[in-house]
Formats: C-alpha cells, sequence, structure tokens
C-alpha cells in the first residue's frame, strides 16, 4: 500500500494560499492573496516571500525545479503580465526575487 503525506498549505501573509510546483526536494512554490498578493517559497516548515521589485501588483510563482529554480510572473502596470525567470537558493535566499536567470 503506498502512504501519502498531507501538508497543509496557508501562508502567513494572506487570505488565500495557491500551491502551484512542487519538486523532489519537497520545496513548494506558489501564491498567496492579500491587498496584492505575492509568491512564495516553502521549504523546510517555512515561507519565504518572492517580490519581483518591478511588480507593482502581484508575483506568481508557478514552478521550481530540483535546482531550486523558480519561475513564474508578475502583474506589472496597466495590469499587464510580465514573464520571468528566477534562480533561487532555497539555502541563502540568494536571487529570490530580485535577478532574472536571462535578462
Amino acid at each position: 500500500m503506498t502512504i501519502y503525506w498531507y501538508t497543509a498549505l496557508d501562508d502567513p501573509m494572506g487570505n488565500f494560499t495557491e500551491a502551484n510546483g512542487i519538486n523532489d526536494n519537497g520545496q513548494i512554490v506558489g501564491y498567496y492573496q492579500d491587498s496584492s498578493g505575492g509568491g512564495f517559497l516553502y521549504s523546510g516548515g517555512s515561507y519565504t516571500t518572492l517580490t519581483d521589485p518591478l511588480a507593482p501588483n502581484a508575483t506568481y510563482a508557478r514552478g521550481i525545479n530540483d535546482a531550486g529554480q523558480i519561475v513564474g510572473f508578475y502583474l506589472g502596470p496597466s495590469s499587464t503580465f510580465w514573464a520571468r525567470a528566477r534562480r533561487c537558493s532555497s539555502l541563502s535566499k540568494e536571487g529570490c526575487g530580485l535577478e532574472p536567470c536571462h535578462p
């Protein structure tokens, strides 16, 4: 019999939490809703907020690979969508929400 583990995700920053990706290391990325919305990384029982500095409205984390690279998009001015890839080290948080992998 296969046993599955269930973890309830409730980002403390928002009133709605949506998981969008998980990697083989158990790291989860997604989106939480508050007044503007934001992306998150859930790793080792802790949440890290992912905010694109170019996103005045919302940041959406959509996927994560086994190297910890996060991909997503943000809602820009005039409600336009912009896609960006991110490199984020789950240990140092270096590059989370700050540097594009590809300019």
